[in-house]
């Protein structure tokens, strides 16, 4: 039997309206952590593009999720920072990105957000993090993006420096970013993961 739609003609059920992911559904407002699929993540991620897609060279969320692994494991930071990192951008995957500005005059997209977070954490067993930890490597990552892949961007205040020991950025095709967030996930969880 056909499910009713809604207004806005998306099929909805008894838990809500729902998307189709690779794998199957999922219900942005009612997110399940048995629902997540490592799989869903990568290959969404690695086809976002990071500024609404206003940079130099596409430059994909999951690419930009790895590389953030990698400033933090140059610091030596533990396995809780690595994971944290890797997975911090992982709500995009169901609910999309919104750009910084939007997202501070729009509270109810922080509220579904949060949401799936929640979630997310619970099905990748996320560890909590310092805030501050989380702010700095992707600041880190922006910076590093900026100064390789979006150099017509007027100055960003704030960002940190970009050492100069980090190799130029080259943007990765789609395959590669998605090859590289199953690899970094498989790495940081290993034979934990089930």
């Amino acid at each position: 039997m056909d499910e009713p739609l809604n207004m806005a003609g998306v099929p909805r059920s008894k838990r809500g309206t729902w998307m189709q992911t690779f794998s199957g559904r999922f219900y942005p407002l009612d997110p399940r952590p048995e629902e997540f699929e490592i799989e869903d993540i990568a290959l969404s991620l690695s086809r976002i593009n990071r500024y609404n897609g206003h940079n130099d060279a596409p430059l994909s969320v999951a690419q930009h999720s790895v590389q953030c692994v990698d400033l933090a494991v140059s610091d030596n930071m533990d396995i809780d920072v690595l994971r944290y990192m890797l997975m911090h951008d992982a709500t995009e995957a169901y609910v999309g990105d919104m750009v910084r500005p939007l997202k501070s005059i729009i509270p109810q997209y922080a509220v579904i957000e949060a949401a799936v977070w929640e979630a997310c954490m619970i099905r990748f067993e996320i560890e909590p993090i310092d805030p501050d930890i989380v702010k700095h490597y992707d600041n880190l990552a922006c910076a590093w993006e900026k100064r390789d892949l979006c150099t017509s961007y007027e100055h960003w205040p704030f960002m940190p420096k970009v050492p100069d020991a980090l190799p130029r950025m080259k943007a990765w095709t789609a395959r590669k970013a998605e090859r590289m967030f199953i690899t970094t996930f498989n790495d940081l969880w290993g034979d934990t993961w089930e």
